[in-house]
């Protein structure tokens, strides 16, 4: 009888402990459940902040290149530009309008150091750049290599300088001019 009794009372705290073990476990999968909602939030929270910041400023977002058809031109010879934007995010991003300003530097000892300047804007139609994709668009002003009054500018190493303010983007390439 006294070892029935024991083997009774070892069945109850047996199921007492397995009971207490799936109690623990179901607590356990609530805590995760919730630290996994309350996680969800913080990111939803912290993805919305920096989607806000998205439409002043795409540092961070973009990788930029700024091209042009060659390096070396002839005196005369019109050069025009293009710009490749790679989204480097994890979701679209939506081009609608790109103000930009171009400018022109001489390299030269001899030559002023601003050659030439203009500020333009490209129109899209909410053309979508998608994750891990690129679009390159060639801008529509080209320089006819002349100076601010007008003038044929020398022969020479030039800056061509891209500043896109709306997406704290700075682009630039050296060329030559013989």
């Amino acid at each position: 009888m006294i070892k029935m009794k024991r083997a009774h009372e070892y069945e109850q705290t047996s199921a007492l402990i397995k009971l207490r073990t799936t109690s623990e476990v179901y607590i356990l999968i609530v805590f995760v459940v919730a630290l996994g909602i309350t996680s969800a939030f913080v990111l939803n929270y912290s993805f919305n902040t920096r989607m806000d910041t998205a439409g002043s400023s795409l540092e961070g977002y973009f990788g930029s290149t700024l091209y042009t058809d060659k390096d070396l031109y002839r005196t005369s010879e019109a050069i025009s530009s293009s710009i490749k934007l790679a989204n480097t995010w994890e979701e679209d991003i939506i081009l609608e309008r790109v103000q930009y300003q171009l400018s022109v530097y001489a390299l030269n000892n001899d030559a002023s150091p601003r050659a030439f300047t203009t500020t333009d804007t490209v129109e899209f139609e909410g053309v979508a750049v998608n994750p891990h994709s690129y679009y390159i668009f060639t801008l529509d002003e080209t320089w006819d290599q002349k100076d601010a009054q007008g003038r044929q500018v020398p022969d020479g190493k030039y800056l061509i300088e891209i500043q896109i303010p709306s997406y704290n983007l700075t682009l630039s390439k050296i060329i030559y001019i013989k």
